[in-house]
C-alpha cells in the first residue's frame, strides 16, 4: 500500500480488493500511478532493487520481503501493470492457495 502511495498522484485511485474463491484467496492492490519499468518488472522481487531514483531511505526490500513471507505461507506474489488499456498504475496480487 505504501508503494501505491506514493507512486500515485494526489486525488487517484488505489484499490484494495479480497476475493474468496474456490480454490485461493487473493489480495489485490491496484493504483493509477507510475506503474513499472519493464527493467524494473523483470528484476521484481529481487533484494536491494528499488524503482525509486532519488536520495530516499529505499533499501529495494519492502517487495522482497513481501515474496517471501507470502512464499512462507504457500502463496504466489504476482505483480504487474495494470492491464486495461489507458491506464497508468501497478497491480500487485497476493494469491492463497486453500
Amino acid at each position: 500500500m505504501s508503494n501505491s502511495i506514493e507512486h500515485s498522484n494526489l486525488n487517484s485511485t488505489i484499490t484494495l480488493d479480497f476475493r474468496d474463491l474456490e480454490t485461493e484467496y487473493r489480495v489485490t492492490i491496484t493504483d493509477e500511478g507510475t506503474g513499472f519499468s519493464d527493467l524494473f518488472l523483470a528484476s521484481l522481487p529481487s533484494k536491494y532493487v528499488s524503482s525509486k531514483l532519488d536520495n530516499t531511505a529505499s533499501h529495494g526490500l519492502g517487495l522482497y520481503h513481501v515474496k517471501e513471507m507470502v512464499e512462507r505461507h504457500n502463496g504466489t506474489l504476482l505483480i504487474e501493470n495494470r492491464p486495461e488499456k489507458n491506464q497508468t498504475g501497478a497491480k500487485v496480487t497476493l494469491v492463497f492457495k486453500k
